[in-house]
């Protein structure tokens, strides 16, 4: 498992394979969280049979536990890099353009993206978020509400460069064994019914609802 993990992080770092096929599956990242848990149940249990193990399980845990977190963060800012670049291309009157009839804006769907991961600096426990008032404008309330007067479409660009750059320094910060912490949205009893509702799922969980819109993104321009 280790050697498959090194040997994708080094295929996705070279930009031989598409990150998407990598990650962006639901099954596939319901799989890799399982796996994750189970690893780290199996571990214990043979450090409690066999103590003279511990220290090797120990340091191959860690080994793996950090490729994970590794090609999680590879995964998620080279979408967030794809969505920067096309939000920055595109013109303000492109913004305006809906994904399709009647539905949500491309101005909408920035403010949107931006603000979920505003949401993260508190669910991660890193801090309160930098733009607090986009929770109700872009994602309680739907497009064309009136909380959202008066917020461009280059302050929303803005600020989602300014959300995702502070992000990048709060994740590169984290170490494997507090990604797999629990979120600040799950209590201590249910954490430990379900250890997999940690930072690391948040994080692969918040990766496909990006591709997800990024996909909007481009229908909504080639239409």
């Amino acid at each position: 498992m280790e050697d498959c993990l090194s040997s994708k992080l080094r295929t996705v770092q070279e930009g031989k394979l598409s990150l998407r096929t990598v990650f962006n599956d639901s099954h596939a990242i319901a799989h890799l969280v399982q796996w994750q848990t189970q690893w780290a149940v199996a571990c214990r249990r043979h450090c409690t049979l066999r103590p003279k193990y511990k220290r090797f399980v120990e340091v191959r845990t860690v080994n793996i536990d950090q490729q994970l977190v590794d090609l999680a963060l590879a995964v998620w800012k080279s979408d967030i890099g794809r969505a920067t670049k096309f939000f920055s291309d595109i013109s303000d009157e492109e913004l305006l353009r809906e994904i399709c009839p009647g539905r949500n804006r491309l101005v909408y769907l920035l403010g949107h993206l931006t603000a979920v991961n505003d949401a993260l600096f508190p669910l991660f426990g890193l801090g309160e978020p930098l733009y607090p008032e986009m929770h109700k404008a872009f994602i309680t309330s739907p497009d064309r509400s009136p909380v959202q007067d008066g917020i461009s479409g280059e302050e929303l660009k803005r600020r989602w460069v300014t959300v995702n750059q502070a992000l990048f320094v709060s994740f590169d910060k984290l170490s494997p064994s507090q990604w797999l912490e629990k979120h600040t949205a799950v209590s201590n009893e249910d954490f430990e019914r379900d250890p997999s509702r940690n930072r690391f799922t948040v994080l692969l969980r918040r990766t496909g609802h990006l591709s997800y819109h990024l996909g909007q993104t481009i229908l909504a321009i080639r239409r």
